[in-house]
């Protein structure tokens, strides 16, 4: 019905880990398939099925560990009890800037304005193809009048176009997105397609 925003995910590693670049973690996955571990928040969460893109687009196999939350998730990385995780800005800055985390490649075909320094994870060594994000929506009830959709969509761009919004949102690396009806339901089911295909091929019990 309206968008909001999208956030990119970046491949973060414990500080002492010894990969310097997506090619350092694709060779070590390929050395010892099954045994180069991997946290999210959960199965079936973008953390999770973004590693699951890796995996099928590399061959390599690795261990998902799943954690109850977020905020257990990157202090095991960053102690190294697990060996990397996808994360987006926001979520795992904490950890960053305490000294514990450092991000190897941003997965997206650009570079993170907020972390410029950071390759994209293409630039670092992996295959074209990675790229995790996840977008935020405004969705309604089925059946709510297109004049009622048109409104909110164009009230929610007028929004976006705050300046002080933009600000707030650079701050948490978040991407202001206005897309249309029409394209939110085109990204939302090319999402789903992909997540479905990724699912079955791991054959990823989400109960």
């Amino acid at each position: 019905m309206a968008s909001i925003f999208r956030t990119t995910f970046l491949v973060a590693v414990g500080t002492d880990s010894k990969w310097k670049t997506m090619t350092d973690l694709i060779a070590a996955a390929r050395a010892e398939p099954g045994r180069v571990n991997y946290g999210s928040w959960g199965v079936g969460s973008p953390g999770h099925l973004g590693a699951e893109l890796l995996e099928d687009l590399t061959g390599i196999r690795m261990q998902h560990v799943p954690f109850r939350e977020v905020s257990q998730l990157y202090p095991a990385v960053g102690s190294g009890d697990v060996a990397w995780s996808l994360g987006t800005l926001p979520s795992s800055s904490g950890a960053y800037k305490a000294g514990k985390l450092r991000y190897i490649a941003v997965a997206a075909t650009k570079r993170l304005p907020q972390m410029p320094e950071v390759p994209t994870a293409q630039e670092a060594g992996a295959p074209a193809g990675f790229d995790v994000n996840a977008f935020v929506v405004l969705v309604a009830p089925k059946g709510l009048p297109a004049p009622v959709r048109a409104k909110i969509n164009a009230d929610m761009g007028r929004v976006l176009a705050d300046p002080e919004i933009r600000a707030r949102f650079d701050t948490f690396a978040f991407e202001p997105i206005s897309w249309s009806p029409e394209e939110i339901a085109r990204a939302a089911e090319a999402k789903s397609r992909l997540y479905e295909g990724l699912v079955k091929k791991a054959n990823i019990s989400l109960e």
